[in-house]
């Protein structure tokens, strides 16, 4: 048994050492290929210190931890021969069970002492025989293990062998990270900063700095980084590191970085080499730190311009352009301050190039004077005289060759003073003008320094003619020191002596105030504007035209309003209905501004037509009332009214619009049958003049006597009266044809129309000119004239039953109207009785009776509303407020029979209605006013127009008598000639006579009566003094002075109806001046034709012994005359003023002295 417990000891210590051996092998394998893996790790990544610190650190670590875990555990393996045997019973089924505990009984002696254990430990050995223990241990992993283990070894000694400056490089990177060993490079990096820098070795600051590096060796494409680091105020910043990014397909790699900073140090490097660390030096590049210019205009301008002063900052943005353009001659002084001062050539030649360079300036420009401050290097300073608008791009370098890295622009704006502008802008246009026009008239002048002078002139040009006169007939000026200037003044077309086809040219001029070198502008011309002169019915015609355009723009208005009425009834006030509303407002006060304009074109040309005057009064006054009838639609819309409102608010501007389509419609055939028959009148007025003055020409001659030319004239004065003979039977027959059509219309103006054709045709107007015609023909020149004459006297006939029809109009008005304002103020008591018995009902409860009260109430309304409509369209708005009114009452009416009855709507609705009875009585009111006035004004214009003729009859009168003065005696031609004009002046005064009996008015003023007096008497005595054959100073002077108290009739009774002037006293005189009150004369007419009559006494007395042209006896007379005169204007003036002061109302001031 000794001999297999031997056995088991000796397996016991091999296997101990088999252990020891493999975990040996084991950590001594893992430590040399751990050692080779990171060397070969390394060699193919160039793994950098820090990390292979941190695999060596990992390394022995895991080394220290396998030995402890791994290799010291080892040497506690100490077994016991029991457990050995144990693993062998596994190994050897024979001893399973026996072995142990044989070998425990033999190693305890048990088997000496006891037989069982000796027997088991004999049957163990008999089993063991011929087994060779030994053999059980099995050392293949032992021996894998070392293999392993030498197989390293062999591969690592034989790279190491092989590669010894490897293995030793690879070992110290691993073994000494933080060393300077490295692997031999694999790739190339070369810095490329001095493509850069150049030689310089410097980077203007401000400039993004590329940091260039090339590939050498290796990919092109490969991993390049720049470490870099700034130096700022003497300190380095930590360092930063950039890839590169490779520039196309090239090996050049780059990275822009900022250059804020002083100096820069950089260094290349990819994965496996490096450059050296290189240094740059960042300065600021030449820059303009601030610019100034100061400009002086040229003298000429100084007054006008102040001097220009701008900063224009550092040319970088929009300040470095001037803002004002200068005048070219202005001096320019510029300066400019620079980052740093710069160097400046010495020598002239070499700084006037210089100068061309640096500030880019044009060799055919003067070259600037150029200034540098020795104190402070870096301000410059330029000055020039401007001759073009100026751009200095400047090229600034500095002592290391550093350019400014901006485009640094500086412009000095120049312009050339232009020639000043003029224009016409009143009136924007050609015009066509009557020649009595007054034309505003308005120049506007502009300049770039200053207008001096604007002038307006007017030349003619004849009709006809292609030329234009050179003479000025007309001409306003006016002196400025401004760069505008405007000229307004008016002209009086009047004086000018034109006739219809005659053209005014008008041009503006202007001058201004430049000077350079002697030089001027001289002065500008606008271009022409023309005032066309058309005759008066041409002109009238004109303005028909452009009123015809209104009627047709109020009826496109009023099919909007009707539109936009019905969708409100239908539906209410939809969304832009208000929008809707207004717009109908604003086209009606357009419309009003269109009248207002065509309006003030007539009383510019003084165009004298009452009948358009009063409709164009009559015009602007129904727009008036459409325009608030649409202004209160608004209004409600706004206000959320109900629709029923709105739309009655809507009715009535459709209304009024209707009344204005109407008026201009229906006024449309009167007027153009009136001015054919004024344009008749006149071409039959110039033929009789022709025919006067062929008659004197031809005087005692015979048809046979004649001159070609006098027959020729002959000839054609009697083809004209026959052409006007034709127009005339046309015009009865349109008279008749206007008047049927007019019928329902106008009745009034119809019967007119009627009225003057039965005149033309019952004073036989055709037969007087067919005579005329015959007689003209057969020489019988004064048989002729009297034919014109009547016939000319049947056109004025025939004119005053059409204007008669006007006044009948108006009288028959005025008795509708009045009728209708007693009606109304009767309707309205009675509304006014009904609404304090219905306020009785409701405190009593008992409305019985009040509707059938109203009822009858409503009757009468509507019969004086139809009483309204029956007084023509002048009187519609009446009855559409008594229609309204009536309306309510019926509302009224309603409420009363309801049951049981709504006292509150009765009384709203009686309310309603007394407030449009109300409204219907001012109307009335007022239009009765209105037309009252509009009688006394045709009736004053008809009186001073009687005037004015009677007195430009007189004037001529005298002329022709003037030319009879200073003959000695008389021949039997004179003779004649005398006793025509003792007929003519007799009819003057016959026609003064038949004014004055036709007029009350001028029978109930004693001045007045006075004056026709005293021209009644002048003019016998003249009348009896032509028919004796006497032609002397006296009969003069007495036509002189019945033309003079026309005179003064005119003034008196134009001053009194003209707005107040300086002879009121501030109070209105009573109430009678401007304006004439509702007199034809009024009082102020009286005293101002007393005053004028005073003012013509006292300068023939003043005169008397001036003239040297009477004999003793005449100037005692007159003397004795004259005083006679002031006696009776003594007496005049007393009963004038006792009148004044009877008529004047209590409380009033005192009349004028």
């Amino acid at each position: 048994m000794r001999e297999i417990i031997a056995e088991l000891e000796g397996l016991r210590s091999r296997s101990r050492f088999y252990l020891w051996v493999q975990r040996v092998s084991v950590v001594l394998a893992w430590t040399v290929g751990a050692l080779l893996a990171l060397i070969a790790f390394d060699f193919a990544l160039r793994l950098p210190g820090a990390m292979r610190f941190a695999l060596l650190v990992g390394g022995i670590a895991a080394l220290v931890i396998a030995i402890w875990r791994y290799l010291l555990v080892a040497r506690k393996f100490a077994p016991t021969l029991t457990q050995i045997a144990l693993r062998l019973e596994r190994l050897m089924p024979g001893v399973s069970g026996r072995l142990a505990s044989s070998v425990e009984f033999a190693v305890a002696g048990t088997d000496q002492a006891n037989p069982l254990a000796a027997r088991s430990v004999r049957e163990t050995q008999s089993r063991l025989t011929g087994e060779k223990l030994r053999t059980v241990m099995n050392p293949r992993n032992t021996l894998r293990d070392v293999g392993i283990l030498l197989l390293l070894l062999i591969a690592g000694g034989g790279w190491a062998g092989m590669n010894p400056a490897a293995a030793e490089t690879g070992l110290k990177r691993i073994l000494l990270p933080f060393g300077e060993t490295a692997w031999p490079a694999r790739t190339g990096v070369a810095s490329l900063m001095h493509e850069v820098i150049g030689e310089t070795g410097v980077h203007p600051r401000g400039q993004a700095l590329p940091l260039r590096a090339e590939v050498t060796r290796g990919d092109e494409a490969m991993r390049i980084t720049a470490h870099y680091r700034f130096r700022t105020d003497d300190n380095w910043q930590p360092w930063q590191q950039a890839v590169l990014t490779r520039q196309g397909t090239t090996a050049v790699h780059e990275r822009l970085v900022d250059s804020s900073a002083d100096e820069l140090e950089v260094y290349f490097t990819t994965f496996d080499d490096r450059t050296e660390v290189e240094r740059v030096r960042i300065v600021p590049p030449p820059a303009v730190r601030r610019a100034s210019v100061t400009i002086t205009p040229p003298d000429y301008a100084a007054e006008h311009q102040a001097t220009y002063e701008a900063q224009l900052g550092t040319g970088l943005d929009s300040r470095a352009v001037t803002s004002t353009p200068s005048l070219i001659g202005s001096e320019v002084d510029m300066t400019i301050e620079l980052n740093k001062p710069l160097p400046v050539p010495s020598g002239a030649d070499a700084r006037d190039r210089w100068l061309m360079r640096t500030f880019d300036w044009a060799e055919a420009d003067e070259t600037p004077a150029f200034v540098a401050d020795p104190d402070q290097p870096n301000r410059w300073r330029l000055r020039w005289t401007l001759q073009r608008t100026t751009v200095l791009a400047l090229a600034l370098f500095d002592e290391y060759g550093l350019r400014n890295d901006e485009s640094i622009t500086f412009r000095i704006e120049a312009v050339a003073d232009q020639p000043p502008s003029v224009t016409i802008t009143d009136p924007d246009s050609d015009r066509a003008v009557l020649a009595t026009a007054v034309i505003p008239l308005r120049a506007e002048a502009q300049d770039d320094v200053a207008v001096t002078r604007v002038s307006i002139l007017a030349r003619k040009q004849a009709a006809g003619s292609s030329d234009v006169d050179e003479e000025v007939l007309w001409q306003r000026d006016r002196t400025v020191r401004e760069p505008s200037g405007r000229l307004n003044a008016e002209i009086d077309l009047g004086p000018l002596d034109l006739n219809e086809g005659d053209q005014i040219i008008l041009r503006a001029t202007a001058e201004d105030a430049y000077e350079m070198d002697g030089e001027t502008h001289g002065i500008v011309e606008s271009s022409p504007r023309r005032l066309r002169v058309i005759s008066e019915l041409d002109f009238a015609t004109q303005l028909r035209r452009q009123l015809n355009a209104v009627r047709q723009n109020a009826i496109r208005i009023e099919g909007q309003q009707t539109e936009l009425q019905d969708a409100v009834e239908e539906e209410g006030v939809r969304p832009g209905a208000e929008r809707a509303q207004a717009q109908i407002a604003e086209r009606i006060a357009s419309q009003r501004e269109a009248v207002e304009e065509i309006h003030q074109q007539m009383r510019d040309n003084r165009l004298d037509d009452p009948a358009l005057d009063q409709l164009f009064d009559q015009s602007s006054d129904l727009l008036d009332f459409a325009g608030r009838a649409a202004a209160q639609a608004l209004d409600e819309m706004a206000a959320g009214a109900d629709k029923q409102d709105i739309a009655e608010a809507q009715q009535e501007v459709r209304e009024e619009l209707g009344d204005l389509i109407e008026l201009l419609d229906r006024d449309e055939d009167t007027w153009v049958i009136t001015r054919q028959l004024e344009g008749l009148m006149r071409e039959q007025q110039r033929l009789a003049e022709e025919t006067d003055q062929l008659a004197q020409q031809t005087m005692g001659q015979s048809r046979d006597e004649l001159s070609e030319e006098d027959l020729s004239e002959l000839d054609r004065i009697a083809r004209r009266q026959q052409e006007l003979r034709e127009q005339a039977q046309q015009l009865i027959e349109d008279l008749r044809q206007r008047a049927e059509s007019m019928e329902d219309v106008d009745p009034q103006a119809s019967s007119g129309l009627r009225t003057a054709a039965s005149t033309g045709e019952q004073r036989e107007l055709d037969r007087d000119m067919e005579a005329a015609s015959e007689q003209a023909g057969q020489n019988q020149l004064r048989g002729a004239q009297r034919s014109q004459q009547a016939a000319s006297e049947t056109m004025q006939r025939m004119m005053q039953d059409i204007e008669e029809s006007n006044r009948l109009r108006a009288e028959q008005l005025l008795r509708q109207l009045a009728s209708l304002i007693e009606s109304i103020e009767r309707l309205i008591t009675v509304q006014e009785n009904e609404l304090m018995a219905l306020a009785q009902a409701k405190e009593a409860e008992d409305f019985s009776g009040r509707d059938r009260a109203m009822i009858r109430l409503n009757q009468n309304t509507q019969a004086v509303a139809t009483e309204a409509r029956n007084a023509g369209p002048d009187a519609r708005r009446i009855a559409r407020a008594l229609d309204r009114a009536g309306d309510a009452q019926g509302a009224a009416i309603t409420a009363l029979r309801a049951d049981p009855v709504r006292a509150k709507d009765a009384e709203d609705a009686e309310n309603r209605s007394l407030e449009q009875l109300q409204e219907a009585k001012r109307l009335a009111e007022e239009l009765e006013e209105q037309t009252q006035e509009d009688e006394l004004r045709r009736q004053r214009e008809e009186l001073l127009d009687r005037y004015r003729e009677l007195a430009e009859e007189q004037v001529a009168l005298r002329e022709r008598t003037l030319e009879l003065q200073d003959v000695e005696e008389l021949n039997r031609r004179q003779i004649v000639e005398a006793r025509r004009q003792a007929t003519r002046q007799d009819e003057i005064r016959t026609a003064l006579d038949d004014l004055q009996r036709a007029t009350d008015e001028i029978m109930e003023s004693a001045i007045f009566s006075h004056v026709h007096r005293r021209m009644d008497r002048w003019a016998r005595e003249v009348t009896e003094q032509l028919q004796d054959g006497t032609v002397d100073l006296d009969t003069t002077d007495r036509q002189q002075w019945i033309a003079q108290s026309l005179g003064r009739l005119i003034e008196a009774l134009e001053e009194a109806i003209a707005p107040p002037d300086d002879f009121d006293d501030g109070d209105g005189g009573g109430g009678e001046g401007g304006g004439g009150g509702d007199q034809l004369i009024p009082p102020m007419a009286e005293l101002r034709l007393l005053r004028g009559i005073q003012e013509e006494v006292y300068n023939q007395t003043r005169h008397l012994n001036q003239r040297d042209d009477l004999a003793e006896a005449q100037r005692r007379q007159r003397h004795r005359g004259l005083g006679e005169q002031q006696r009776e204007l003594l007496e005049l003036g007393r009963e004038l003023l006792e009148q004044m002061q009877q008529q004047r109302p209590p409380g009033a001031g005192a009349p004028p002295q």
